[in-house]
């Protein structure tokens, strides 16, 4: 435990550099008991390598009696003074905080006035005065991209936030024992022994959108907390909610042409502007496309000179376009030319720094142009945005078809948008409710249509696909993407416009900004059709042909066979490949998420955790102590506890159940079975089986705390191999297909009949293929014994328990018959009669789980 000195040292500011070459990002975690000091250093530790490629500046953590927050920070502002944590002058509050907010002096010299004691020159600190001041209405007033934590009393209660366009990703989990936060979902991932049921919905979402929609993961505790959400946590509970909304709606009174083409400029210039804070060098993505150029143009007009990057194929690129923008406003200019080869041999890295699956191809090759922006630059102003605000994209369009109705208009701009309608054509479950459509009510509840589908681009396309991607492959080059068209203020003008303004006829997509920049841009980049960057995904799909059908195979005895489809991919893959006329979208999606679960998920889950043996499971030990009370971890066994209708009385250094001789015959004959394996032994008692199993690994779990308490204090001490848990058979901590041999002796009898399956399960989910099952027969436990009548169903009726074993998918391996039942001589129970009337032996079944 951590003492109250031990305590008052831990809360400080780490100041540590880092000796990394590589970008900002955050993460937390809260336990809702206490923990050993030496794990949360470890945990520190582990966050500090999970993140290391987001912040090659400094790492920095504030640690608590049950709490770590930590943030890597890339310095772009105030580079020797912003280090955090930043705390407040009492110390007792504190942020830890990604990304940058572009109005912060104007905050800042408000606070001034009133006061406040400023000890950097940086935008975070601004923020953390802004939410001391005005409390959680602050958020809505930020102009810039963040995601933040916010602490309150010494860290006990605290805040995590996410900036209304998505620009900065923020993931967290939430179980019985500790709530956890972080930039990227892989951190969360590599903790030890979380839970990884998988999410059907996000699967759903996946397979129409090609990436996920907030709140959902592939993992059902894992959510992404939604674009300008916030949550708040009190050290049990979580709540969450908006902050800020993206509403477009049209004017009430709408103004000349004039007046918009002017503020228009006004606000532009002003966003350029703002983003050039800091003291890091910055260069430009230039596609040659109208937004990237309108950056250019309001670049050379504050007189910035900035290096301009584009990229592309020898078959498909914008160079002509960039080349001749980056000549008129005379920038420093580089083109990279990327061959298909080369794409498809970084591809691997890509779906790993992608983080979680995105079927973008475009993703690919922004991050084969970071590798080079990197060597120049620290940040990167880009045109993301500029479609969604001004109504750039060709599905648009439909709302000038009279003919249409509203949901006919939303159809089509959906299915032109490249999502996908057949999605529970590839999953096991054909029925399942519909989800993915879940922000329809931004469209529906718009007072025009084309405000609906801007704004549902703004609520899905915009935050979990665009920001999405480029935060993940920015940030794994340490790059910070910063984007004008974003603004907060240049968004509330846009909100307001006019349709005429955005798309007053078919053949004037972005209107308003096509006018303003028809005389300062080359007519060819305001007259060109809309192009965007496109790497088709035949580039990788016709080598891929035998690796695809591979992972599929490799996926078959996973989770995630239970959710996907995998015969129906299969044969979508053959069609494919066999020349039907499939889109090679829909084919290339599927593989980016079955060669993400393949391969990237058993990396996150394993490569950045360092934490192992008794502090992963300690970190994990489920516990139902109340505030106040001591965790399972740290109970002293008490001998005024055991409960003598379950437990023998105990001895010192001997077993609760000294003189149960029929359990040390059972143990025994399962010792054959232990030998070097990753044993679970459920409904473990007091644990005394570890002292008679040779195995690599013991795992005892025990609903009892009282038992738990007493193997810990007397057999952990002789056995280092061994783990001892408190928690329900029902409910296993263990990961899938991580145990050998799975001991269930006198287990069955603790289980409500309705529940038997639920066990047998959970049984099945951690054992190994081919991992063996051994299974007592049920035994009388008294007349008023736990939940159970008194008689069991399978109560000595083998014939009967087998046959519901196989139905149950499990495997005969061997019969062992124990004769004579030793405890029937015991009075402890008065069960002799039972056991005489009923059957002359107890019967041990030896099963396996299919390989």
């Amino acid at each position: 435990m951590v003492s109250q000195d031990a305590f008052h040292s831990l809360i400080r500011q780490v100041l540590t550099l880092k000796n990394s070459i590589d970008m900002c990002g955050i993460a937390g975690i809260y336990f809702k008991q206490d923990v050993p000091a030496d794990t949360l250093e470890k945990i520190s530790d582990f966050f500090s390598t999970s993140l290391r490629h987001r912040g090659p500046d400094h790492y920095g953590c504030h640690i608590g009696e049950r709490f770590v927050f930590a943030n890597l920070r890339l310095a772009i502002v105030d580079r020797a003074g912003g280090n955090q944590p930043i705390y407040s002058p009492d110390g007792q509050s504190g942020i830890a905080y990604n990304g940058e907010v572009y109005n912060w002096e104007t905050l800042r010299t408000t606070l001034e006035t009133q006061g406040y004691p400023f000890k950097t020159h940086t935008d975070t600190e601004s923020i953390l005065a802004a939410y001391l001041s005005d409390g959680d209405t602050v958020f809505e007033r930020l102009n810039g991209m963040f995601a933040a934590c916010l602490w309150r009393n010494g860290g006990n209660d605290f805040v995590l936030v996410r900036d209304r366009f998505g620009s900065k990703p923020l993931y967290f989990y939430d179980d019985d024992n500790f709530f956890a936060y972080a930039s990227e979902i892989k951190t969360l991932l590599g903790l030890p022994n979380i839970d990884t049921t998988l999410n059907p919905f996000a699967f759903q979402d996946y397979l129409t959108y090609r990436y996920t929609l907030a709140p959902h993961t592939f993992f059902q505790r894992i959510e992404k907390l939604p674009a300008g959400h916030m949550l708040s946590f009190d050290g049990k509970q979580i709540q969450k909610r908006a902050y800020a909304k993206l509403k477009l709606e049209e004017p009430v009174s709408p103004r000349s042409a004039e007046s918009y083409l002017e503020e228009l400029d006004s606000r532009l210039n002003h966003a350029v502007q703002s983003q050039l804070m800091g003291e890091a060098p910055i260069g430009l993505l230039l596609s040659g496309g109208l937004d990237s150029s309108t950056i250019a143009y309001y670049l050379n007009r504050n007189n910035v000179k900035l290096k301009a990057y584009s990229i592309g194929f020898p078959e498909i690129n914008e160079f002509s376009f960039s080349r001749e923008v980056a000549q008129h406003f005379d920038l420093d200019y580089q083109e990279v030319c990327l061959s298909q080869h080369e794409l498809f041999n970084q591809m691997d890295d890509n779906i790993l720094r992608l983080d979680e699956p995105i079927a973008d191809p475009a993703c690919f090759a922004l991050s084969r142009l970071c590798a080079d922006i990197r060597k120049d630059v620290t940040v990167v102003l880009s045109g993301e945005g500029g479609d969604e605000l001004f109504a750039g994209y060709n599905q648009y369009l439909n709302v000038l078809n009279p003919e249409y109705d509203s949901n006919t208009c939303f159809a089509y701009y959906f299915y032109q948008s490249s999502n996908y309608d057949d999605a529970s054509a590839y999953l096991k479950n054909k029925a399942l409710p519909a989800q993915h459509l879940r922000y329809r009510e931004c469209y529906d509840s718009a007072d025009t249509r084309l405000n609906g589908m801007q704004s549902f681009d703004l609520h899905t396309w915009l935050p979990e696909n665009l920001m999405m991607k480029a935060d993940k492959i920015l940030m794994s080059h340490s790059l910070e993407g910063r984007y004008p068209f974003l603004d907060l203020d240049l968004f509330n003008f846009a909100a307001q416009l006019p349709q005429a303004m955005k798309l007053p006829a078919t053949d004037s997509r972005k209107y308003i900004l096509n006018e303003l920049m028809r005389t300062k841009l080359p007519n060819s980049v305001v007259t060109r059709q809309k192009m965007g960057f496109a790497v088709p995904p035949v580039f990788f799909l016709r080598s891929l042909q035998s690796r695809f059908l591979e992972t599929l195979d490799i996926l078959r005895d996973q989770p995630v066979a239970d959710i996907l489809d995998l015969e129906a991919i299969k044969a979508l893959v053959n069609d494919y490949y066999n020349g039907k006329p499939i889109q090679p979208f829909k084919v290339w999606n599927i593989y980016v998420l079955i060669d993400w679960f393949a391969r990237a998920y058993p990396q996150f889950k394993q490569q950045f955790s360092n934490l192992s043996g008794e502090d992963m499971q300690e970190l994990n030990t489920n516990t139902n102590n109340e505030a106040g009370e001591k965790s399972t971890s740290e109970q002293t066994f008490n001998f005024n506890e055991v409960d003598e209708n379950e437990h023998l009385v105990p001895r010192p250094f001997g077993t609760l159940q000294t003189l149960n001789i029929d359990h040390l015959h059972r143990y025994a004959f399962a010792k054959s079975f232990c030998h070097n394996a990753l044993v679970l032994d459920a409904a473990m008692g007091c644990g005394y089986a570890s002292l008679i199993l040779n195995c690599k690994h013991y795992t005892g779990i025990d609903i009892d705390p009282n038992m738990v308490a007493f193997a810990k204090q007397h057999y952990r001490p002789l056995i280092p191999n061994a783990t001892y848990l408190q928690g329900s058979v029902l409910s296993l901590p263990l990961e899938n297909s991580s145990v050998d041999t799975f001991i269930s002796f006198e287990t069955i009898e603790h289980i409500k009949p309705t529940e038997l399956g639920d066990y047998l399960a959970e049984a099945k989910r951690v054992l190994k293929p081919g991992g063996t099952f051994l299974c007592s027969t049920p035994i009388y436990r008294g007349d008023s014994y736990g939940l159970l009548a008194k008689y069991h169903p399978y109560e000595f009726q083998y014939n009967h328990f087998l046959t519901v074993m196989i139905n149950n998918g499990f495997l005969l391996y061997e019969t062992w018959y124990q004769w004579p039942p030793y405890y029937t001589i015991q009075s402890i129970v008065p069960r002799f009669e039972q056991t005489q009337q009923l059957a002359p032996f107890i019967v041990v079944g030896v099963f396996k789980r299919p390989e």
